[in-house]
């Protein structure tokens, strides 16, 4: 059995899917696509009635939701009929949103802060409990650690995190940040069951963008890079084809 992300081609490379109640980093370079890739996996999963939940650690849903209706998803619409249950928090100072079903999780802070694991951890436990939920986003890890005061804390906050989610029968997306396209990994990728790098290349002509599977516990992957576009309908991967 497995998650179909509804990316065409990927699933390919992943034999099919995500295997369920996992934790996967999507991984990337600016630009690359990564929170398209999440928005993309919660509506492909909610017009096969799978509900989930958006968690947004630093861009508004109204940003969010404007960006990502060029490629004909109403995430708005969806948060009204409660398919996709959407939680903000902002690293900048709180704003109010009178959105309809867009439920903002703001600490009342008198300065920045970024939030925390813990408040990520809270605005999850009410949602998961019910059992109505078995997809999440969580949309960026990388803003998680600038609210840690320790590296060995916000590791054993963040595995905490992910049994908890594992726990829950969750199929997780964790998108990750990556300041360049070397192959170095984070300890979010060690934690993760699988770990997909997205990729923009320089070449004499223009930047490509390229697509890995790094990694996939209990699972045979396809490990080449393949090629990837943007396009209007969403991500679009070529498994058949080779970029290096």
């Amino acid at each position: 059995m497995r998650v179909k992300t509804g990316i065409d081609g990927l699933d390919k490379l992943l034999g099919g899917g995500f295997l369920p109640k996992t934790v996967n980093v999507i991984s990337g370079t600016p630009g690359t696509g990564k929170t398209i890739f999440g928005i993309q996996y919660l509506v492909n999963g909610a017009m096969n009635g799978e509900k989930g939940v958006y968690i947004s650690l630093e861009e508004s849903i109204e940003d969010v939701a404007r960006f990502v209706s060029g490629f004909g998803w109403n995430i708005l619409d969806l948060a009204k009929k409660e398919m996709i249950k959407v939680k903000q928090f902002k690293i900048t100072p709180p704003e109010e949103t009178d959105v309809p079903g867009i439920t903002s999780n703001l600490k009342k802070y008198s300065l920045p802060q970024a939030a925390g694991v813990i408040d990520v951890y809270s605005a999850l436990r009410e949602e998961l409990e019910t059992g109505a939920y078995s997809r999440v986003v969580i949309d960026s890890a990388s803003v998680l650690k600038y609210a840690a005061d320790d590296g060995k804390d916000i590791r054993v906050q963040l595995a905490s995190l992910f049994r908890f989610l594992k726990k829950h029968e969750i199929t997780t997306i964790v998108n990750m940040e990556k300041s360049n396209t070397e192959d170095s990994f984070e300890f979010e990728e060690f934690l993760a069951d699988s770990v997909v790098r997205l990729n923009d290349y320089p070449t004499r002509e223009e930047r490509k963008r390229g697509v890995v599977v790094l990694k996939m516990r209990g699972s045979k992957i396809d490990r080449a890079t393949r090629p990837y576009n943007i396009t209007e309908t969403g991500i679009q991967v070529y498994p058949g084809e080779y970029l290096l």
